[in-house]
């Protein structure tokens, strides 16, 4: 069962979680356009253990493998995203959002 949607009511506009769905969708577009260029911006922005950068734990977060990868995370962002920056407000929700990702 896949949810399409929560019941809970978002008191502000979630404009970072929009803004992150955006970031990474465009992102994604991006890798798609770079055809064989790929594997080089790869190994600049992915997370590399051989080559390791502390940037690339926040660049990592906006790479998707696929299309599938891609929709299911913006899903699940999109349905409970709203509700947590809601919860935590812009700002701590960002740094939330990033540290997630660089944990992940």
């Amino acid at each position: 069962m896949i949810p399409l949607r929560d019941t809970i009511p978002s008191r502000r506009t979630p404009v970072v979680n929009h803004a992150i769905i955006a970031a990474n969708v465009l992102v994604f577009l991006y890798e798609l356009s770079l055809g064989r260029r790929f594997d080089a911006f790869l190994y600049t922005y992915g997370l590399v253990p051989r080559d390791f950068a502390l940037t690339r734990l926040v660049t990592s977060t906006f790479l998707h493998g696929g299309w599938l990868h891609l929709l299911g995370n913006m899903l699940y962002l999109y349905i409970f995203g709203d509700n947590v920056e809601d919860r935590l407000g812009h700002v701590r929700y960002l740094v939330f959002y990033l540290l997630c990702g660089m944990a992940a």
